[in-house]
């Protein structure tokens, strides 16, 4: 069986932990249960659960590492809300042809570095139209909701 590289990385990691224990329970290398239950998760589950299997005697079977790897549930990514706010700008704003080929600023919220700050995208500026002098306005992401 052809593995990702993050689960030969986590697999190699369970050798040198276990040895000849974990090749005698695999002979034939990480099973592919193993493997799709570390390709589910995120990479902070694995590194925790491969610490949890440091503290183990024998080697994990396939069931011992859904254990140890579900018990952290993989951190689901926001959905990105940005194409559903441009189209609710399209279709329910008046845009002059200059406020839709112009550029907009989308405004944010948060420390995009920090992982833990919770950042995201709160609204968009839609810019002033100087040929037909139509105002700018700003658009928050609170009319989504």
């Amino acid at each position: 069986m052809t593995l990702t590289p993050r689960a030969d990385r986590a697999w190699q990691r369970m050798v040198q932990m276990f040895g000849d224990k974990l090749t005698t329970l695999h002979p034939r290398g990480m099973p592919a249960g193993m493997a799709q239950v570390i390709d589910r998760v995120d990479n902070e589950t694995v590194i925790r659960g491969l610490a949890d299997m440091g503290q183990m005697r024998q080697p994990p079977s396939v069931a011992d590492v859904e254990r140890l790897m579900s018990s952290t549930p993989a951190v689901t990514a926001n959905p990105n809300r940005m194409p559903a706010l441009t189209a609710y700008v399209v279709a329910n704003c008046r845009l002059t042809p200059y406020q839709t080929r112009h550029p907009w600023t989308w405004l944010a919220q948060g420390n995009p570095r920090e992982k833990s700050q919770n950042f995201g995208v709160v609204g968009v500026r839609i810019p002033d139209d100087p040929d037909t002098g139509a105002p700018g306005f700003t658009v928050d992401m609170a009319v989504l909701a």
